[in-house]
């Protein structure tokens, strides 16, 4: 039975060797972070948008988020799924009360 009275060694961290990215600056608003020192051949990609309730009507954000990938003129939401499975690629939405972050 461990004794509670005693509190546990506490031990440090080795550094962790993070991947340091280059940031380029494509305007005073927008960063783009780049690393192509990554492990193996993919990529993600996450565009930031002001949104939500922060930004003023969260049903607007809401519903605007949710017609992201639901298709368009040329492509229904079913053809646009097929073509990013074909690249093994995945989609993600994700809204909170101060952005919309898309993910691909």
């Amino acid at each position: 039975m461990m004794n509670r009275k005693n509190p546990p060694v506490l031990n440090k961290f080795k550094e962790i060797p993070f991947l340091k990215p280059k940031v380029f600056k494509l305007n005073q608003d927008t960063n783009l972070y780049w690393t192509s020192s990554v492990p193996n051949s993919t990529a993600r990609i996450e565009l930031y948008f002001d949104a939500g309730s922060i930004r003023g009507k969260s049903s607007l954000a809401s519903f605007t988020s949710g017609l992201l990938f639901s298709g368009t003129k040329h492509n229904t939401s079913v053809e646009i799924q097929k073509k990013l499975d074909s690249y093994g690629a995945y989609k993600d939405v994700s809204l909170s009360s101060e952005e919309c972050v898309v993910t691909i």
